[in-house]
């Protein structure tokens, strides 16, 4: 029997919260994580996506430093941000995700944010799946 092949495209959220670059890290903490729980963000300057910040790089920072330091200067740099594509197989992402340690990643199409995948959305879309198929 052939596995069913399900599409990132299918358990994605779409949109990705996204920040200017110059938005210091205290006002990430006080704007978005913990008004909203955002655990990631998008580093924008003109529209142009730069890097990826996640709150383990903003912890990292000693916490003095927060009312000064940007997102751009402690994000990861587009050029080595783990992203998947829409269309990319579901369970491959997963397997992907689990070697290289992340728990969500940016969806992406030509250099645009699509949305968002996390670990979350592939177990519940995955878990119903099956509930549909009993």
């Amino acid at each position: 029997m052939a596995k069913d092949s399900h599409k990132v495209r299918e358990a994605m959220r779409p949109g990705y919260a996204s920040v200017p670059a110059g938005r210091t890290l205290q006002e990430l903490v006080d704007g978005h994580v913990l008004v909203h729980g955002q655990r990631s963000f998008l580093v924008e300057r003109d529209g142009r996506v730069l890097g990826l910040l996640t709150l383990q790089r903003i912890t990292k920072q000693p916490r003095p430093s927060w009312a000064v330091v940007t997102a751009e200067e402690v994000m990861i740099p587009k050029a080595e941000m783990r992203i998947t594509r829409q269309d990319a197989d579901l369970r491959d992402v997963l397997e992907k995700m689990d070697r290289d340690g992340v728990n969500q990643l940016p969806v992406m199409e030509n250099g645009h944010a699509l949305g968002t995948l996390s670990r979350e959305d592939i177990i519940g879309f995955l878990r119903d799946q099956v509930a549909q198929h009993r």
